[in-house]
């Protein structure tokens, strides 16, 4: 069953606003069986959303609109559905009154423009709206439904939560649809193509995967579509089951299940072993994944950002020769900076973090984009040395994943 999105705003198309609307919308309708087609984003322009409207393709059945239903002079969007159904103007005495009630409760004083709110179109379904004064407004056009929702997220998600998807359930005779994303690193999307490329070739029809690359891993997506939810659950666990074990240490977790830094504690835990860290240029980003984990003081001790230089000798007790030889930004001092961590928690490992994300040098003689890991382990001390590109964000988010993945290996075979 084919659906579309259409997301209505000058905001998202300036990039002011990122569109986690339209992200949350195809994956509530994903999950229920719909198969999203199309997502197009807008202007705030009648022409412009009736364009969109009238641009759907012929599989579609449902079209789902968000934003523009707001009471100021850009939300053209019920002015625009007006049009495109050829329809006239109504009051809706429950949107009324629900305008009402919400002043009512914030005790705000009501104004004429919040009165329009209940001025919908005569042919519209209208979805009360419990958590603003923007009512969703529910269409149907010969062989496919259009649903307009406020484009406020709160309000968007408990209007289509609560009121469109059990109507549109109980509506449509709809496939089940079951996915995961497996989580790897450690290596390309085409080495992992020609890890897997023959179990790819013997998937059913109603299974794919999708090789999902971003910074530092990539994430492979299986998703399966058939009737029997329970069965495409067996099944599609099964292939899961092959792919991990032709992935062997470079299987990561499973998204929202057992995620890489999940693996890392719960092998740590096990193994009654524990870790700590010292970051530099990662500014505490390490620690925070290590705590967000139940029952992380079991493993993790704790850890230390000593972002300026002179932290790293004062509270690590790295030695300035070390600095003043090798650079802040060094293999040497990643080393010193991960065996005085260790020392200093009296863990069993630890990891250390330096590098130059930039804009500048600063105290640095590395290039923008260098960065060096330490690892002390019970045995040694390793360093790591990578370049992570150019911009600041992706520098820091590939770097954690390197420190994730490294110390992953390290610990794959711990009991």
């Amino acid at each position: 069953m084919k659906a579309e999105i259409i997301s209505i705003g000058d905001e998202l198309l300036i990039g002011q606003v990122i569109n986690t609307n339209a992200v949350f919308i195809a994956k509530q309708l994903t999950a229920v069986g719909f198969q999203v087609g199309k997502i197009v984003t807008v202007e705030d322009k009648g022409e412009s959303i009736k364009e969109a409207m009238g641009s759907v393709g012929e599989e579609t059945k449902l079209v789902v609109l968000t934003g523009g239903l707001g009471p100021t002079k850009d939300d053209l969007t019920k002015q625009a559905l007006l049009e495109f159904f050829k329809d006239e103007w109504t009051e809706n005495n429950e949107a009324l009154e629900n305008v009402k009630r919400i002043f009512k409760d914030n005790q705000h004083a009501l104004i004429e423009e919040n009165f329009l709110q209940a001025k919908v179109p005569s042919r519209a379904k209208v979805l009360q709206n419990e958590r603003g004064t923007a009512p969703g407004l529910w269409f149907e056009n010969e062989n496919c439904i259009y649903i307009a929702l406020p484009g406020v997220p709160f309000e968007m998600k408990g209007l289509l939560i609560k009121k469109v998807l059990p109507e549109l359930v109980q509506r449509f005779s709809l496939p089940s649809i079951v996915q995961k994303t497996i989580i790897t690193s450690g290596l390309g999307e085409s080495l992992l193509f020609e890890r897997l490329k023959d179990l790819e070739g013997q998937l059913p029809s109603h299974i794919k995967l999708a090789y999902l690359p971003g910074p530092g891993r990539v994430r492979l997506r299986l998703m399966a579509v058939g009737e029997d939810k329970d069965e495409l659950q067996v099944e599609l666990n099964s292939w899961i089951a092959k792919i991990i074990e032709r992935l062997e240490n470079h299987y990561a977790g499973v998204e929202g299940e057992d995620s890489l830094v999940a693996v890392i504690a719960t092998r740590l835990t096990s193994a009654k072993k524990t870790l700590a860290v010292s970051e530099s240029f990662t500014g505490g980003k390490l620690a925070g994944l290590f705590t967000t984990i139940p029952g992380a003081a079991t493993y993790f001790k704790g850890g230390v950002v000593p972002y300026y230089t002179e932290m790293k000798t004062e509270i690590l007790g790295v030695s300035p020769e070390t600095i003043q030889k090798y650079s802040v930004v060094s293999a040497e001092v990643a080393k010193e900076m991960a065996l005085k961590t260790k020392e200093k928690f009296e863990s069993d490992y630890a990891i250390s973090t330096t590098g130059n994300a930039g804009p500048t040098k600063g105290d640095s003689d590395a290039e923008i984009g260098t960065a060096y890991i330490g690892l002390a382990t019970p045995e040694e001390t390793k360093t790591y040395e990578f370049f992570l590109g150019e911009e600041r964000e992706e520098i820091v988010e590939r770097a954690i994943f390197k420190v994730l993945e490294i110390l992953y290996k390290e610990i794959y075979e711990l009991n």
